[in-house]
């Protein structure tokens, strides 16, 4: 449904239109009630609006530019760590090493002193989205106003796009039927951001990149977790300019339409840090020469279903830690960049593949596994193979399963002599596994529990023949699993006693979801179970 576009399409705005305060889109009027900081006189009376300012003054410099930019959002917005961390370490706020510690220290901070509070998700043993009290969002607009730094609303309290003080630009419905679009209005030369709070048609802005020099971040996808707001682009071929964003660290196209293939021309931009490419439906391929984005650390092409193969070059990112969306398919491996070139990304700590390739050779595992010394987070997927093509083309012989169980068990391995043989892989530090459309009937013996030693969190979510977790215990393994999903496993057999007992006894949250052989369990009406804590 999201690759359809707009219909019917997006009409301007004509000088003679009566409802000159409201915006016109698709066959719809948005009416934007003014929000609560646009009464300054109410607003400054309460002990909410003394409070915010209290903690405000007590904060350090870093900590004041995190919480100004929540004004952005819309009131009751749910904004995902996740994306803050991307955004606040492309803007500078925070440090790119050890980014994920930071945002972590500055929303636990920021929780404390009651400025946001965590969207509970009972699936979850920690919460990953937070949303700012409407209170306090009036608050925080109104200091943000006030310094310059984002400005985003109009004098009738309803959201305008303005380059504010900082030079820092907010897109919102509507912008591209505005005259600030043009260049003479805009003056872009001078911008640093460009966030796209809730425009669906933001590609009035390519007109721009010949001028904006200073441009640090580009978000013109969604920043929403969820795919409710459709993004389209009328010319995709406008982006033949990126070149000319020789700061840019952050490019986020998340979930916009109609875009195809990325221009060569973003390979010139040696500061990018984040590409974010995420749903882009329409996407067919990569920049063959992607290895000239020196410095990028986190590319996501997941959901990008119409990509079939990855650029050679993609295995030269040296700085490269997170890599969602690597498709493995029957390309020719000669000009595509396969999963055992990435031995070489040394810092790769975060992965997901999908496996589309109907002869995968299971026996090129080994060394790829053996490369990512600094993995941490493992997703894959296997998906386009039939049964048939299965068994006569990817089935596992013996050799195959040994040289498989004898690879990833090593993943496992903590210290020599400790729940198991061989030498010392300090170096493996997988703590997350999450395997979707599992092709075989028997987990092999690498991930039977008794062998997952370091991992804390095991999803596997579809998987018609799996009917095992391997052999029945006869004591609690030493299992190091926490968070445990099963999902779409209709042969799955194995009881409450053993399941809690015997094969993950550090088990603190399952969630169990159409696997009707999996027995006895004390979930919720949800499939959700969670340890009791004080």
């Amino acid at each position: 449904m999201c690759q359809v576009p707009l219909l019917p399409d997006k009409q301007k705005k004509g000088a003679s239109d009566a409802q000159e305060d409201d915006e016109y889109r698709g066959g719809r009027v948005d009416v934007y009630l003014p929000g609560i900081h646009k009464n300054k006189a109410d607003l400054t009376q309460t002990e909410t609006y003394a409070s915010v300012i209290k903690n405000f003054k007590s904060l350090d410099i870093q900590h004041m530019l995190c919480l100004l930019s929540f004004a952005v959002f819309p009131e009751n917005g749910v904004m995902n760590k996740t994306m803050l961390m991307y955004w606040w370490m492309a803007e500078g706020f925070l440090p790119v090493e050890d980014a994920g510690t930071s945002v972590a220290k500055i929303l636990e901070d920021f929780k404390k002193m009651g400025l946001i509070e965590p969207v509970e998700d009972e699936r979850k043993m920690e919460p990953a989205s937070y949303k700012m009290p409407p209170l306090v969002h009036s608050a925080v607009v109104r200091l943000s106003t006030s310094v310059g730094l984002f400005d985003i609303y109009d004098e009738k309290g309803k959201p305008a796009m303005k380059k504010s003080e900082k030079k820092k630009v907010c897109l919102v419905e509507g912008s591209s039927s505005k005259d600030e679009t043009k260049i003479t209005k805009m003056q872009p030369g001078d911008i640093e951001t460009v966030f796209n709070v809730s425009e669906r048609f933001p590609d009035f802005t390519f007109k721009w990149f010949k001028l904006m020099k200073t441009l640090k971040v580009l978000y013109l996808g969604r920043w929403e977790r969820t795919a409710k707001r459709h993004i389209e682009v009328e010319s995709p071929e406008l982006m033949k300019n990126l070149n000319s964003l020789s700061e840019l660290r952050l490019l986020s196209l998340q979930g916009i339409s109609r875009i195809e293939r990325l221009d060569d021309s973003v390979c010139k931009l040696r500061k990018l840090i984040i590409l974010d490419l995420r749903a882009c439906y329409n996407l067919e391929k990569l920049p063959e020469k992607i290895d000239s984005l020196e410095n990028l650390i986190y590319l996501d092409i997941s959901e990008c279903y119409m990509i079939d193969r990855m650029p050679k070059r993609l295995a030269w990112l040296e700085k490269l830690e997170v890599l969602k969306g690597f498709v493995v398919s029957d390309a020719d491996e000669e000009t595509t960049c396969r999963l055992i070139d990435l031995k070489h990304l040394e810092r790769l700590k975060k992965l997901s593949v999908t496996i589309n390739k109907t002869d995968f050779d299971v026996n090129k595992l080994k060394e790829a596994l053996v490369g990512l010394k600094a993995l941490e987070n493992l997703k894959v997927a296997w998906g386009g193979i039939s049964k048939d093509q299965k068994e006569k083309k990817t089935g596992m012989d013996h050799q195959a399963k040994s040289v498989v169980k004898n690879a990833v068990k090593a993943l496992f391995r903590q210290h020599a002599g400790r729940h198991g043989d061989g030498p010392a892989n300090p170096g493996y530090r997988l703590h997350k596994l999450d395997l979707q459309c599992f092709p075989d009937a028997e987990l092999p013996e690498w991930l039977q529990p008794r062998n997952l030693i370091t991992l804390k969190k095991l999803y596997i979510k579809g998987g018609t023949e799996l009917s095992g977790l391997g052999e029945l215990p006869t004591v609690p393994t030493h299992c190091g699993v926490e968070v445990l999903r099963l999902k779409f496993l209709p042969k799955l057999q194995v009881e409450w006693r053993d399941l809690k007992g015997l094969y993950f006894p550090k088990m603190e949250l399952l969630e169990k979801y159409q696997c009707p052989r999996v027995a006895l369990c004390p979930c919720d009406g949800k499939g959700i179970w969670k340890v009791n804590k004080p």
